[in-house]
């Protein structure tokens, strides 16, 4: 004899059993527009340049220390 599923088995007890439907598709998020710092400093970022000016202010490139090396940022 089959085993009985789950629903077979409570429709005998009179429960409500809640059948899975597929995955609901979740509308993507828009992106939010990056602000004018982070675009200039992605773009000097790209080009490999060693500073940029951001409203009167010259940001250097830096690089992270000991593992980090690799990781590249700019500060003041």
């Amino acid at each position: 004899m089959a085993r009985k599923t789950k629903t077979q088995r409570n429709r005998k007890v009179g429960k409500k059993v809640l059948r899975r439907t597929g995955k609901k598709v979740t509308k993507g998020s828009k992106k939010t527009k990056k602000n004018s710092f982070f675009t200039l400093m992605l773009a000097a970022k790209k080009k490999g340049q060693p500073s940029f000016v951001y409203k009167t202010k010259t940001y250097k490139r830096k690089t992270g220390k000991g593992k980090r090396s690799h990781l590249v940022y700019y500060g003041l």
